[in-house]
């Protein structure tokens, strides 16, 4: 299987970026609509976001992934995307996890429960996020549903059940509905 190569962005293509996003009274949509002005091709091929995600990992802007995550609409990718969205989440520079796992959630297809399951994982003291793994939980709820049980009830298995109270409800509402 041939590996695909990582698109990240040069220097001068994030620097037009940066001074976009520090652009005073520039709304989102006018944001929006500059970035598919400055950059068409990528955007009709549908790499953006990826070059975008690569080149904030690379560089730890913290403050670049907040504009990211709060211009873009990650249910456009479906699943591209979701493992760079994976690998941040696993990151402790910045602090934009549980904005990560809205737009997992928002995803809302079942590629995504792997990824939610991992979110509920990962260590909250690394990432000073409880509420991450609390909304994790329900994304896969609302995405699964009744099917959602069997993960659930896995990751009962692997953490601690006083450390999640959601967790425990969301299996009961979930038992109801089987």
């Amino acid at each position: 299987m041939e590996r695909k190569k990582q698109i990240i962005l040069n220097d001068s293509e994030f620097k037009k970026i940066e001074i976009l996003y520090n652009t005073k009274g520039l709304g989102e949509m006018d944001m929006i609509t500059r970035l598919k002005e400055e950059f068409p091709l990528y955007w009709r091929k549908g790499v953006f976001l990826e070059m975008l995600l690569n080149k904030v990992i690379k560089e730890k802007s913290a403050e670049l992934l907040e504009f990211i995550i709060d211009i873009e609409n990650f249910s456009n990718y479906k699943d591209r995307g979701l493992n760079l969205m994976y690998n941040l989440l696993k990151e402790d520079w910045h602090y934009s996890h549980e904005e990560i796992v809205h737009s997992i959630s928002d995803i809302g297809n079942l590629d995504s429960l792997p990824v939610l399951r991992e979110a509920v994982l990962i260590d909250p003291s690394l990432i000073d996020s409880f509420a991450m793994h609390n909304y994790a939980i329900r994304a896969i709820f609302d995405i699964a549903g009744k099917d959602a049980l069997p993960i659930l009830l896995g990751l009962r298995k692997e953490i601690d059940e006083d450390a999640s109270p959601t967790l425990e409800k969301i299996i009961k509402r979930c038992e109801a509905l089987q």
